[in-house]
């Protein structure tokens, strides 16, 4: 791994857009806004993981990319696929500056609905790894970024973090945004009174996707009864860790937060969040000890996958990809001196 400060690269600061000056409306409205029109022109891969399940990559290829130029796979959030916003107009902005980028489909997500029996899970590292190897192998030895956004960050996380030595040698480094690194936490703040609307949301989406999906395996309370989740919490114990066998929500959640993972980090990565995140507390990126390759950026405002900015030199309103391509281009900008010095 080339020598590389993670906080090196000068951002410009987050200003809330005017009317967007709280983290609830930051997360609900960016979610809400269009992301434009982007026609959807990608390449399906494949890619098969443990216990005989397979996910599926959507590889855009900018037309003059060569092996060797820089690639980025993207992993999406909680209840997201590869057509969540933040993941087709990042995709898109790394595309316009030669970037070739791989939208994850989680498992059982998106186009891989079909393709997998078990769910995804927050500490699904093992998914990732496969993913990133494939990757690799599939574009001859360009430096590889990795962008996780909230769960999927923490998915990303864990895999830098648990997986250091198994990792490729041409991943460059990573970029997570608003990640859950303490799902118990994240839990938490999900269940209280002012949340209920996020709590409702992601039971109700991921509700709809299991029921839409009989071929996935289910426990029998649910399977045979008329069961419905009353909570994300409640969900997670009775469906997610009871298929992907976890003995307690307590050790599913335990195990999947990617918080002891950061102190084993040796890829330079970039942690962007907010002071207001909704959903995963600020605090949670000082309770846990990280390396040095890792830098926690904390912006005043942004909300959960939100920043949205007043006007500025960007192009348009959103913040945090610009900053992820900013990041990405200035990392695979150092390898690929080095590597032709060489």
């Amino acid at each position: 791994m080339l020598p590389f400060d993670a906080s090196s690269v000068a951002f410009p600061a987050f200003r809330s857009h005017p009317f967007l000056r709280n983290g609830h409306l930051q997360t609900i409205v960016a979610n809400l806004l269009p992301h434009g029109r982007h026609e959807y022109t990608a390449e399906q891969h494949h890619v098969s993981v443990s216990d005989g399940d397979t996910v599926v990559l959507h590889d855009d290829t900018p037309e003059n990319w060569q092996p060797g130029d820089a690639v980025a796979v993207l992993v999406h959030g909680l209840a997201g696929c590869h057509q969540s916003g933040y993941m087709v107009r990042t995709a898109s902005k790394l595309n316009d500056r030669g970037v070739r980028t791989f939208r994850m489909d989680l498992r059982a997500a998106g186009a891989g609905a079909e393709l997998a029996k078990l769910p995804y899970y927050a500490g699904c590292s093992p998914d990732v790894l496969a993913v990133v190897r494939y990757v690799s192998k599939q574009c001859g030895g360009s430096p590889v970024v990795l962008i996780g956004y909230s769960l999927g960050g923490n998915a990303v996380l864990k895999t830098l973090g648990d997986h250091p030595n198994e990792l490729p040698s041409t991943v460059a480094g990573a970029v997570c945004v608003n990640p859950a690194i303490c799902l118990k936490a994240a839990a938490e703040r999900l269940a209280t009174w002012k949340n209920r609307l996020y709590n409702r949301f992601f039971v109700r989406k991921l509700w709809q996707q299991i029921c839409e999906r009989p071929h996935m395996i289910l426990p029998e309370k649910i399977k045979n009864s008329a069961w419905r989740p009353r909570d994300l919490e409640q969900l997670d114990d009775e469906y997610t860790r009871t298929v992907r066998g976890f003995s307690s929500l307590a050790s599913y959640y335990q195990s999947s937060g990617a918080g002891p993972s950061l102190s084993r980090i040796q890829s330079p990565t970039l942690v962007i969040t907010s002071d207001d995140d909704p959903i995963v507390p600020v605090s949670l990126f000082d309770r846990y000890q990280r390396s040095s390759s890792v830098h926690v950026h904390v912006t005043r405002g942004g909300g959960h996958l939100g920043f949205l900015s007043r006007s500025n030199d960007d192009g348009d309103f959103r913040w945090m990809e610009w900053r992820i391509v900013e990041w990405t281009l200035a990392r695979v900008a150092v390898e690929t001196r080095v590597r032709r010095a060489a």
